[in-house]
């Protein structure tokens, strides 16, 4: 079986290379089942570059690429309005450059260096010991009855015994998704509502889905304000066939938040987990 491709989002955010830190570690013991990455890096905070570009170089990356930039000052009237909270427009430059970036360089530079399936992950996560075995599984469902596999399973937050609104919207269970009955299913992976997709921390995409995000970004841009819930929607109107592992093989940490500028340590912070990690 060929092994897929990772492409790692990062960026150079002083406050957050200690979450960085523990992704590289993790990253090096798991590496081997997988090729080379491209990472896709965001040049934002000169502070602790040198730093930052050694643990850059410890994934011995196949290709690092910078993410372009899209907006400047000027564009932040306009960028505010499109996003529903404050947490987000504190970082509107930041936040609105990388949903772009994702949506129409992502697909791009994913059909550019691989000529196979695709792994993305983000860089505050850390991964199980079991990852090795499942991605060998999961490379061979994305091959033949899946379009999408997740590897994270965000799991209900509560305030004061109150499950947060958002995991309501998406249908959160205990277990994490729920389960699409309308397509098959296993012990090791379940079909999933595409549009309760959330949670970008490590998915697999097939070719064909790669292609059609980047034969219709300009579509995608527009469908939310975030980049995994316009995936969603996409999915959802495509009738992608998404599917998520049982347990998940990646946790997301706790820690700054590059984004929203803000630090991830609670309920309260909008920090989302898997309670299903399997360690």
């Amino acid at each position: 079986m060929k092994k897929l491709r990772p492409i790692i989002l990062t960026c150079d955010n002083s406050n957050r290379l200690d979450t960085f830190k523990i992704f590289v570690e993790s990253y090096k013991k798991i590496s081997h089942t997988l090729l080379s990455p491209i990472v896709l890096v965001g040049y934002n905070d000169s502070k602790r570059r040198d730093e930052y570009n050694f643990l850059l170089n410890q994934l011995e990356p196949y290709e690092i690429i910078e993410q372009p930039v899209y907006y400047t000052e000027s564009d932040i009237p306009t960028l505010s309005k499109k996003l529903p909270a404050e947490r987000y427009r504190k970082n509107t430059l930041l936040y609105s450059n990388t949903q772009k970036v994702m949506v129409k360089d992502f697909p791009e530079i994913a059909l550019k260096y691989s000529d196979g399936n695709v792994i993305f992950m983000e860089d505050d996560i850390c991964f199980s010991s079991k990852f090795p075995r499942a991605i060998k599984k999961v490379s061979e469902y994305i091959e033949t009855m899946c379009d999408c596999i997740t590897l994270y399973s965000p799991t209900p937050q509560y305030i004061d015994g109150v499950k947060k609104m958002w995991y309501e919207v998406k249908n959160t269970l205990e277990t994490g998704y729920r389960t699409n009955p309308n397509l098959s299913s296993d012990d090791f992976i379940h079909a999933i509502y595409p549009y309760d997709y959330w949670g970008n921390q490590s998915i697999i995409f097939n070719r064909r889905v790669v292609e059609e995000l980047n034969k219709n970004w300009e579509y995608i841009e527009n469908l939310s304000y975030a980049w995994d819930l316009k995936w969603s929607e996409f999915f959802n109107e495509n009738n992608f066939r998404v599917y998520a592992t049982r347990k998940s093989y990646v946790q997301h940490q706790r820690g700054y938040s590059a984004l929203e500028k803000t630090m991830k340590v609670s309920a309260e912070t909008d920090i989302h987990t898997s309670e299903v990690y399997d360690e």
